[in-house]
């Protein structure tokens, strides 16, 4: 989810606070026919975490 946030909303988001949209992309929580928010919060991530996480893909 850090991943895609920062790949595809140009965000930087802490593992905690990617935890809604983790959710969201792994089919955990129902998304067809209805609108979605997911709060995506905190930048307060150590660089070499941030960056081991977003070139897991």
């Amino acid at each position: 989810a850090m991943a895609f946030a920062w790949r595809v909303l140009k965000l930087v988001v802490e593992p905690g606070g990617a935890v809604a949209l983790a959710a969201i992309l792994s089919g955990k929580v129902e998304t067809s026919d209805q609108t979605i928010v997911a709060v995506l919060s905190g930048g307060n991530v150590d660089t070499a975490m941030f960056t081991a996480c977003i070139e897991v893909d």
